[in-house]
């Protein structure tokens, strides 16, 4: 038998269908975010979604950096811990629609696709862009300051 290579169409076909892709999330899963963030129920649907990364993936590894930080960072500014810049009132949406993408269960790759959280990351480096150094600088910040122990 002989083992099977991956095609060279299928990874063009990826990529033509990345350009084409629609990472839809309803104005209503945005807003839901911060209550479900206050009531914890965000945090264990994020880890579920984390916990199926491999991680020797780079896109996978980065994924995992950019879900956490940014998730960090909402619960953080939420409890004003984090003192953001004027422009927070513009960005927050960005950083709420992509963590309500991220736990979407129906996104425009299926995770359980071999390159299924491809999309997942290209809307968390999305946001990453949005956001400029704010995460950079929300990182260096998180090490200082460790989360409070409950």
């Amino acid at each position: 038998m002989h083992a099977q290579r991956p095609r060279k169409n299928s990874r063009m076909f990826h990529r033509l269908f990345a350009y084409f892709e629609e990472r839809t999330v309803s104005v209503i899963e945005i807003e839901l975010v911060l209550p479900i963030a206050r009531n914890d129920w965000l945090r264990p649907q994020i880890d579920a979604k984390l916990a199926s990364l491999d991680l020797s993936n780079p896109v996978h590894a980065e994924l995992y950096r950019l879900v956490t930080l940014s998730h960090d960072l909402l619960e953080t500014v939420d409890q004003g811990r984090y003192r953001t810049g004027p422009d927070w009132s513009d960005l927050d949406p960005w950083l709420r629609r992509a963590l309500a993408y991220f736990v979407k269960a129906n996104d425009a790759i299926p995770d359980h696709f071999a390159d299924g959280f491809d999309d997942d990351h290209r809307e968390f480096k999305q946001l990453e862009t949005k956001l400029g150094g704010m995460l950079d600088h929300f990182a260096v910040w998180r090490r200082r300051h460790p989360r409070p122990r409950p």
